[in-house]
């Protein structure tokens, strides 16, 4: 039992003391005959002293292709180091949609408390009509 009580409370630190939060947003609506067009990547960071960061994504459908976006899906991810916390540690995000529509989509994904890192993913669907 003894050497039990060591290992719980190194594990218990190491959990408390990195902490990962996720934001989530979902544009427009999945169709029948759309398919996966594209993921952009995004990351800012690291910041020092933390900062409030912000990720901007920005896509346009290629008109070669008569490109119309349905479904958009934006993610991100933050770790946050915490020491000594015992407890729920809440980061929250805000999205701004500068525009959403069949052909473009402007998306940014803002920090509301100083963080050292910020990283995000879009995923794009959409259909591609004949032209």
């Amino acid at each position: 039992m003894k050497l039990l009580l060591p290992f719980a409370a190194i594990n218990l630190t190491v959990c408390v003391a990195l902490v990962s939060c996720a934001c989530y947003l979902r544009l427009g609506e999945r169709k029948p005959i759309d398919f996966y067009m594209r993921t952009l990547h995004a990351s800012q960071g690291p910041a020092e002293p933390a900062e409030n960061l912000t990720l901007l994504f920005d896509y346009a459908g290629d008109p070669q292709f008569n490109e119309e976006l349905t479904y958009i899906d934006v993610y991100g991810s933050v770790s946050v180091r915490k020491r000594f916390v015992i407890g729920v540690i809440d980061v929250s995000c805000v999205f701004h949609v500068y525009t959403f529509n069949n052909k473009t989509v402007r998306v940014s994904l803002t920090s509301e408390e100083p963080l050292r890192s910020l990283t995000g993913n879009m995923t794009i669907y959409g259909i591609r009509w004949a032209n």
